[in-house]
């Protein structure tokens, strides 16, 4: 998976789970081209992890509410075609019913859960994790992380770690990854500090 797109993926899916379509709209209009921002991001999350689109209606409606809103407004016909496109593939996830779409969600949270090694129930529980996703990588490039935050160091950075290992070409978030790693003090929970020393050594590995 590109970086590029995986870290856009992460940026859109935190703004879809923790804003309303009218907060979204108006977090678009700060940029010069919001119709095509939008279109970049949702592109990008598209093909690093489609499947995100089948996980809850919320999200589904929230992008086609917005993806209608540009499409009905004139400043936009040039995006017409790619708008349609993208509000075809997102039917074509979404628009499963009964025992197909239980499947595709379950399916879903299964593949998650394996790239964070770590058990998932329902996907409130991963809306969660994909909300907070966003907020470590950027702890990364920023070497500090708030207490709320810092349980989901190792989960997250085995998901990076399994997604797109690309992003630790940057030495900074190396650094900064064990930096935060280390500074998290052991429980009791074996296999969590466990696997916090597997990450450890991996960021050492990318060091050398």
């Amino acid at each position: 998976m590109k970086k590029d797109d995986f870290i856009k993926s992460l940026i859109f899916k935190h703004i879809l789970i923790v804003n309303d379509y009218k907060e979204i709209i108006d977090m678009l209009d700060s940029d010069e081209n919001p119709c095509s921002l939008f279109l970049e991001l949702l592109e990008s999350t598209l093909k690093a992890d489609k499947n995100f689109f089948a996980i809850d209606d919320t999200i589904t409606n929230k992008t086609l509410t917005i993806l209608n809103y540009y499409r009905f407004n004139d400043e936009n016909k040039n995006y017409l075609s790619k708008t349609n496109e993208y509000i075809s593939k997102i039917n074509k996830v979404s628009r499963k019913i009964g025992l197909e779409k239980e499947e595709v969600i379950n399916s879903y949270i299964e593949k998650q859960a394996d790239l964070r090694c770590l058990e998932i129930d329902t996907k409130h529980e991963l809306l969660y994790l994909l909300r907070n996703d966003m907020i470590i990588y950027q702890s990364l490039l920023e070497g500090s992380i708030n207490q709320q935050s810092i349980y989901l160091i190792e989960e997250a950075t085995t998901y990076f770690l399994n997604s797109c290992k690309e992003i630790y070409e940057d030495e900074v978030i190396v650094e900064n990854t064990c930096k935060l790693l280390t500074s998290k003090k052991s429980n009791s929970n074996k296999k969590e500090n466990h696997l916090r020393k597997v990450l450890i050594k991996e960021m050492n590995n990318f060091k050398k």
